[in-house]
């Protein structure tokens, strides 16, 4: 556990003193680094121009998820090239909100600056909040009404 620690404030460290400089990035972020996350794209907003995320290593990846979707929308770089967000969405007003924060960066899409946006939706398939063995994953591109709502950008979605 002390490894670990020691781990995430060398990554920490390592990202305060060259993140302004990233071009690509991507990782699993942990619940205690969560909200450097957001302070994190603000600081590398100029040259940022692919970003992946996912929350699945959080140990509470629902409340992860809503966080992520709540306040990305807000921090997003305008010349983003490629997003790739594999969170839960249990509740479609937080992609919502995600949806009208990041609308200006989203306009974008349409004039293919955007050229690819991608989204795992992981759903349970219970009404229980637990996951458990019937949960499953399902892409964005599958699920043929939400991609409907937003196939005006022409973006790949």
């Amino acid at each position: 556990m002390r490894d670990h620690k020691l781990n995430d404030s060398s990554f920490q460290l390592l990202l305060q003193k060259c993140g302004g400089y990233l071009e690509n990035f991507g990782n699993e972020f942990k619940d205690q680094i969560i909200y450097l996350l957001f302070d994190l794209i603000e600081n590398m907003k100029q040259n940022l121009n692919y970003l992946s995320i996912s929350v699945f290593s959080c140990e509470n990846f629902i409340e992860c998820s809503s966080i992520v979707l709540q306040n990305l929308g807000q921090v997003i770089p305008f010349k983003l090239e490629y997003l790739y967000i594999s969170i839960h969405i249990k509740n479609m007003s937080d992609f919502e909100v995600f949806l009208k924060n990041s609308q200006d960066t989203l306009i974008y899409m349409k004039k293919k600056r955007v050229k690819y946006l991608a989204i795992r939706h992981f759903f349970v398939s219970t009404s229980d909040d637990e996951v458990d063995e019937n949960c499953c994953y399902k892409e964005l591109a599958s699920m043929k009404d939400e991609v409907e709502n937003l196939s005006y950008r022409k973006g790949k979605i």
